[in-house]
C-alpha cells in the first residue's frame, strides 16, 4: 500500500510550511490523493516528490503564484519562497 501523509507531513518532507502547502492545493499546483470527509487532504509520497523536484526545482520566476513579475533587484530567492508568497 502506497504511504499516505498529512498536511503537515507533506510540509515537512517538501520543506515548506503547512499554509504553503495549502496555498499550492488552492492554486492546482498540487492535488491531494484524498480528502477525508472531515476535509483533511491526504498526499502520496511519490507525488510529493515528484512535485518537489518539477515544481520547486525551477527559478522562481517560473512558479512566481503573485502573479506579478519579480524585481530585478530582488536578487535570487529560493525556490520555495514563490509558494510563500501572498
Amino acid at each position: 500500500m502506497k504511504e499516505m501523509l498529512t498536511t503537515g507531513e507533506a510540509a515537512a518532507l517538501l520543506g515548506v510550511s503547512k499554509p504553503t502547502v495549502v496555498r499550492a492545493v488552492q492554486r492546482g499546483l498540487l492535488r491531494p490523493a484524498l480528502v477525508t470527509p472531515g476535509q483533511h487532504r491526504r498526499f502520496r509520497r511519490e507525488e510529493l516528490l515528484a512535485f518537489r523536484a518539477n515544481i520547486l526545482a525551477f527559478p522562481v520566476e517560473t512558479v512566481n503564484l503573485t502573479g506579478r513579475p519579480a524585481p530585478a533587484d530582488a536578487g535570487t530567492p529560493l525556490p520555495e519562497q514563490s509558494l510563500r508568497a501572498g
